[in-house]
């Protein structure tokens, strides 16, 4: 048998003849647009024309929330404008009434006599500044426990120096008042009624004991402004600084009447 194959003559075999009904690949539908290659890019992702118009209703909502961000060079103005949109997008509010301060503010702020101002004045910087209010809420928390903190030490301290005074004072409760009202008359005269009230109420012993040590100076019998003298306060010279623990435990002056 030949290996020959079969192809008499020596003739190509023929080519099937094409069916006529087959036709050629449409051509992707975003390319028929006259749509850029940017634009072509973007819309490979839909199959259809109808699965990209329904893409684009969906984010309409997301589009029309964006804000531009400040180009490079801005004015200040220009970037404060953008910054301003972009925390109220977050939930920056726009009308101080929104923080409540006349609620969260502390109590001996609110009593001032200028705390109207200080608070519209407030209100405006937050406003512009963007901050929110649970922000704002936790700053003062933040405050307020430290102001806590702060009042219990004080507190401690003010009782322990009360403590210590009384007894370089001497002469029991009697020596004590006639301390106090000697203290408080050299704020009287040399502060203010206000002053006077502090010592006398608050008895802050830093504080006593300087208006003490002023009438003892100025006040006291016997002293050149007792005798309608300008008072003339002792120069400093080597003595402890105030408050320190060598001025506590230096000798402390006789309560007048105290004994």
């Amino acid at each position: 048998m030949s290996d020959e194959p079969n192809n008499p003559g020596g003739q190509p075999p023929e080519t099937p003849a094409k069916d006529a009904s087959l036709k050629a690949a449409p051509e992707q539908w975003y390319k028929t647009g006259g749509f850029d290659e940017a634009h072509q890019k973007v819309l490979s992702k839909y199959a259809t024309p109808e699965e990209a118009h329904k893409a684009l209703v969906a984010a309409q909502p997301l589009i029309h929330s964006k804000v531009a961000l400040p180009k490079e060079g801005a004015s200040p103005e220009e970037t404060a404008k953008a910054r301003r949109e972009i925390l109220g997008k977050l939930g920056a509010p726009d009308q101080a009434d929104a923080y409540k301060l006349d609620e969260i503010l502390p109590a001996g702020i609110r009593a001032n006599p200028h705390y109207g101002e200080y608070r519209d004045e407030l209100g405006k910087i937050l406003v512009e500044e963007g901050v929110m209010p649970g922000t704002l809420q936790k700053i003062f928390d933040v405050e307020n426990k430290l102001a806590g903190i702060l009042g219990q030490d004080y507190e401690t301290a003010k009782t322990e120096g009360v403590k210590a005074l009384k007894a370089k004072v001497g002469g029991g409760d009697s020596g004590w008042k006639t301390y106090k009202e000697q203290a408080a008359a050299a704020a009287t005269k040399f502060g203010s009624e206000g002053l006077a009230k502090l010592v006398a109420e608050e008895e802050n012993p830093a504080l006593m004991a300087a208006m003490h040590e002023l009438w003892s100076y100025s006040l006291r019998e016997g002293t050149p402004h007792s005798a309608g003298e300008s008072p003339k306060l002792p120069d400093s010279g080597n003595r402890p600084d105030m408050f320190s623990k060598e001025w506590y435990d230096r000798p402390q002056p006789d309560a007048v009447g105290a004994r």
